[in-house]
């Protein structure tokens, strides 16, 4: 389990997306993680990757875009609800 010190967006970035690489042969994977009042979720239907974001505020881009990288996102185009609570960006990616 990770130290309060240590639970980074990279590291638990890294965990998600692990956990959700874990077996490429399968035809779905999710996960989802609690940080505060972020729920930070990615999953993955095939070869696309979905990455959402959820909190009571509105989510800066900058966090957006730091949990982008740190599940190794390439560059993306956000989509949101028109509070800005939530927030989701999808890419194409080979599984293996």
């Amino acid at each position: 389990m990770l130290e309060v010190s240590e639970a980074t967006p990279a590291t638990i970035g890294a965990e998600l997306r692990a956990t959700v690489a874990a077996d490429p042969a399968a035809r779905s994977s999710t996960t989802i993680r609690r940080i505060g009042q972020l729920d930070v979720q990615l999953v993955r239907r095939g070869d696309l990757w979905t990455l959402y974001l959820a909190d009571l505020v509105p989510i800066p881009h900058t966090t957006r875009d730091q949990w982008a990288t740190a599940v190794s996102a390439p560059s993306v185009e956000w989509s949101q609800t028109p509070d800005g609570c939530s927030a989701w960006c999808e890419w194409t990616e080979r599984a293996g």
